[in-house]
């Protein structure tokens, strides 16, 4: 069986401890604001994932070539 092939794209080391725990407080925050605008608004339930929700805009992220008018790359969502 041969090796894997690696994109040399996304190569990249893995996030230190510090950006980790800067991410999960991030996406763990809009997590719980958009939970309580979803249930505020509704009377069904109500389940959502943080860490899906950052995986898409991750993938969006990675997907954009230039610079939005939405805003600076690198701005994040709760501004």
């Amino acid at each position: 069986m041969s090796e894997p092939h690696v994109d040399p794209a996304v190569d990249r080391p893995a996030p230190d401890d510090e950006h980790v725990a800067e991410l999960t407080a991030g996406l763990n925050a809009v997590g719980y604001d958009l939970f309580h605008v979803a249930a505020a608004s509704s009377d069904a339930d109500v389940v959502l994932s943080p860490w899906s929700i950052g995986i898409a805009f991750g993938m969006a992220h990675a997907g954009q070539r230039t610079n939005s008018r939405a805003g600076p790359r690198g701005r994040t969502i709760r501004g």
